[in-house]
């Protein structure tokens, strides 16, 4: 990164920005007001067919059946005087408030639709791992703990009969709690997991205050947006965005393997590990400003290095990643928990030994495209290529990359302490290697989630500084 940082040309990142600015002012009104088009209630009843991203993930389940891949997971410790039953009054509040959380997938004819259902039971399972002994040993509860977690995250859903969603709550001690809420990515994003949070510290507070929920309605329900997103795709569309993809997807391969440290099983067993690596003050602020000149996103300096990083280690010059889009810049969205994020491909050109500055002005073109043609699923691509997942894959797009803001939200209660609890469990991981760029209040890091059965934490940490050096 602070490598091809150093090698942009001053004029050409003046040349760029004058081009860019005139290509934003030719844009048609019709795309700079899209995303803030309300999104209506649906007047329908009954299944809805599955998003855009739900269909990927969906495809993905279909593949491998038995793994917990997409499972979310976050412990949290509580300690204080926690009352247990408006805890789980707090869950249930808010899956009767979001109507995903109440829904079930079943197949109309060969497509999967979502059944939403008026009740919905979820598991809401209460362990108490305290004793009539004065003398608790910690070690010992603290293992009993991990267990769970990793229990929890092993144990897959059954989605087409069962919520989405399912929580444990464990007494350590007398005033000491683990809460174990967890969801399938099919249900739940990232932005859902800040929402989560800050709905459950809401409900508990309103609660104990007796004052109700305590929450606003909602403008519209994850139905309204499946539907919305669905009725979009007219014919015109459809055969508009096809072409585009067809086109881009011309002399590529979608499955980008980058070589591994070990043979890849025939199962993913998604077992994965997460590494996190700074990036140095110098290196981010030079990235940003290099962003800021060329007037383009700062994820497109921070992708169009991992290109050439990947290119490297892949030992190809044309290859696809896994790009995910939030989906929430119309009203109403930035408060539903639900699936609205999508895989966005992203057809990386590394020819050569190009300047910094024209790698990522190609970088920040393809991005602007791709994001206007953002509608076809994943699934489709692979049928417009006419071809499967490999043998032994099981994973439709190995390797992804993103950029986020590290979470804002945290889980407040009254007179209780909350704290995410580190975990000695593994993570699951639906991809080879999932590789992101985080903003967080002290600057850049990089975190890399990668599969255990094919890859060495050296070789990841050897990624990381590939990356940032």
């Amino acid at each position: 990164l602070s490598h091809r940082l150093s090698d942009s040309d001053p004029k050409d990142l003046a040349a760029l920005s004058s081009r860019l600015l005139a290509a934003q002012q030719q844009a048609p009104a019709r795309k700079r007001s899209a995303s803030t088009s309300q999104i209506p209630r649906r007047s329908a009843t009954g299944p809805v067919p599955l998003t855009a991203g739900q269909q990927r993930i969906w495809f993905r389940e279909l593949l491998s059946p038995d793994n917990a891949g997409n499972n979310v997971l976050t412990p949290l410790r509580i300690e204080g005087p926690l009352d247990p039953d408006v805890l789980e009054r707090c869950v249930r509040a808010i899956q009767e408030r979001h109507n995903i959380l109440r829904a079930t997938v079943i197949s109309n004819g060969d497509v999967p639709h979502l059944a939403i259902h008026a009740t919905c039971p979820m598991a809401f399972t209460r362990v108490d791992l305290t004793s009539d002994s004065e003398d608790i040993d910690a070690a010992d509860v603290n293992a009993t703990v991990q267990e769970h977690i990793r229990v929890e995250l092993e144990r897959p859903f059954e989605l087409t009969s069962e919520p989405p969603m399912r929580a444990t709550l464990l007494r350590v001690g007398a005033t000491s709690w683990v809460f174990l809420p967890v969801f399938h990515h099919l249900a739940f994003d990232h932005a859902s997991q800040q929402l989560f949070l800050s709905e459950l510290g809401t409900v508990y507070d309103s609660l104990c205050r007796g004052a109700g929920v305590g929450l606003p309605p909602l403008r519209i329900q994850f139905d309204d947006y499946a539907a919305w997103e669905h009725g979009r795709l007219t014919t015109d569309v459809v055969e508009e965005q096809t072409a585009f993809w067809e086109d881009t997807l011309d002399g590529v391969e979608l499955t980008l393997a980058l070589p591994t440290d070990l043979p890849r099983p025939r199962v993913p067993m998604a077992v994965g590990r997460e590494l996190v690596h700074p990036i140095p003050d110098g290196v981010a602020a030079a990235a940003q400003t290099l962003a800021q000149e060329m007037q383009v996103s700062l994820v497109a300096v921070l992708l169009g290095v991992f290109e050439l990083v990947a290119a490297r280690m892949a030992g190809k010059e044309r290859f696809v990643l896994g790009y995910p889009m939030a989906n929430r810049s119309r009203p109403g969205t930035e408060t539903l928990i639900g699936m609205l994020a999508s895989d966005l491909l992203i057809r990386a050109d590394v020819a050569g030994e190009e300047p910094g500055s024209a790698h990522v002005r190609h970088v920040h073109e393809a991005m602007l495209a791709v994001h206007e043609h953002a509608d076809v699923p994943l699934h489709e691509l692979f049928h417009l290529k006419r071809t499967g997942v490999p043998a032994g894959l099981g994973r439709v797009i190995p390797v992804a990359f993103s950029h986020m803001s590290a979470s804002r939200e945290k889980l407040t209660l009254p007179d209780l302490s909350v704290e995410v609890m580190e975990r000695n469990a593994d993570n699951t991981t639906p991809l080879d290697l999932y590789f992101y760029v985080v903003e967080t209040a002290s600057g850049l890091e990089l975190t890399l989630t990668y599969d255990l059965d094919l890859y060495r934490p050296s070789t990841m940490t050897q990624l990381a500084e590939a990356y940032v050096y």
